[in-house]
């Protein structure tokens, strides 16, 4: 998970005009917090947005941001939780790998890259970006058909470059706008997702209640399913105590190429919603977890919104990366 766009967010609402460097993981060997192509963003202040570690790294690499921010040169980094003589011994480094750290200042050109960055993730557009390891030269390169995908080192000559698929927000739909669905939102806004609250009723869906939601929508239409697969719905959510309009959003669904459809209540409402659309199991475009969410007990709506955004979040991002 690289949330570029939080950071970006972060650069422009504060002051984008002082210093700043760009750090980035560009390599990692063994068990570390954080994997190739997660930023962190540092200015004069010392102030920093994003982590590179667990936080048992980030003092460091402030100091080291510093004499970047000093030489005007790009600096690399490693942390070798084995080096008995090495920084990360020192302060204590549990997570037992190493981690090469790529410190950029952001030039003027590079100001110029990250704002097309913001400006591409802003249009929920994705791309390319590559990082010299041995220079501060950076550059992006927009492609609306980037999928998540790991980071990795690419050599070319003498230059080593680290190439970054920049993916937009996940984007999740959920189908009702009662009170039970705000710590829904809540969780996913806190996670940086993309957030989408559809509910035709007038007492539901209101700005006041969702006012972090991305998009609010009062209509289960042609319009709705244009700006579903417009701005790429990864998963959704139907949770609207309503036979009838979950009858009609779990019809909506099945127009869209979802990773995750989660439809809240027991799995006899399953059986009885897809009875009244006459829609078999095995005739489902995408697969419906009914009842959804993880089974981790308890029975409040912010215990319900965990398990959901638990197993959203299971479907989204791969388990592979072993994490400290």
């Amino acid at each position: 998970m690289n949330n570029l766009s939080n950071l970006l967010n972060n650069w422009k609402t504060s002051n984008e005009e002082v210093n700043w460097v760009l750090g980035t993981v560009y390599k990692t060997e063994g068990s570390a917090y954080r994997k190739a192509g997660a930023h962190m963003l540092i200015n004069e202040f010392g102030n920093y947005y994003g982590l590179l570690s667990g936080g048992c790294l980030e003092s460091d690499i402030v100091l080291n941001a510093r004499k970047v921010m000093q030489t005007k040169q790009s600096k690399t980094v490693v942390y070798d939780s084995f080096d008995e003589d090495g920084i990360a011994h020192k302060i204590g480094v549990g997570c037992g790998g190493k981690v090469y750290i790529l410190l950029q200042n952001v030039t003027e050109s590079n100001k110029d890259v990250l704002q097309r960055i913001f400006s591409s993730l802003k249009r929920r557009v994705g791309g390319v970006l590559r990082q010299d390891i041995s220079s501060n030269f950076m550059s992006f390169v927009e492609n609306p058909t980037s999928k998540p995908v790991s980071s990795y080192l690419e050599k070319s000559g003498e230059t080593e470059s680290l190439v970054s698929f920049v993916s937009v927000d996940p984007h999740i739909m959920i189908f009702g706008g009662g009170l039970d669905v705000v710590p829904l939102v809540n969780f996913a806004k806190i996670l940086g997702w993309y957030v989408s609250v559809i509910d035709p009723r007038p007492a539901n869906a209101r700005l006041e209640r969702f006012p972090s939601a991305d998009f609010l929508g009062k209509s289960i239409d042609e319009n709705l399913l244009k700006y579903a697969r417009k701005s790429g719905v990864r998963g959704a959510v139907i949770m609207g105590h309503s036979i009838k309009l979950d009858s009609e959003s779990l019809l909506f669904v099945q127009k869209l190429e979802l990773e995750y459809i989660g439809l809240l209540g027991p799995k006899k409402r399953f059986q009885e919603i897809r009875r009244l659309i006459n829609l078999k199991k095995k005739d489902l475009r995408n697969p419906v977890l009914g009842p959804a969410g993880l089974n981790i007990g308890g029975s409040l709506p912010e215990s319900i919104a965990l398990s959901i955004i638990s197993q959203c979040h299971e479907k989204f991002y791969s388990l592979d990366d072993e994490e400290c």
